[in-house]
């Protein structure tokens, strides 16, 4: 995952955690930025054309609900 990819899940949690736990919101204020690790996060990213155009893959979730799911 590239640092946006990252940002945008963390806050996303935030954002159902504030909806579950309106009394803690913002969550997104616990958020700390860290610096980059040289020579980490490029290799661990996917790339999903492949799977999706020659195996017809497709997420049976939607990430919003599947993230909801997750945080409850």
């Amino acid at each position: 995952m590239t640092g946006g990819v990252i940002k945008e899940v963390v806050t996303a949690s935030c954002s159902q955690l504030d909806q579950l736990q309106p009394k803690g919101a913002p969550h997104t204020i616990l958020i700390t930025q860290m610096s980059d690790r040289l020579g980490h996060g490029c290799r661990y990213a996917i790339v999903p054309k492949r799977i999706t155009s020659e195996l017809g893959w497709r997420p049976r979730h939607d990430f919003e609900e599947a993230l909801r799911e997750t945080v409850l």
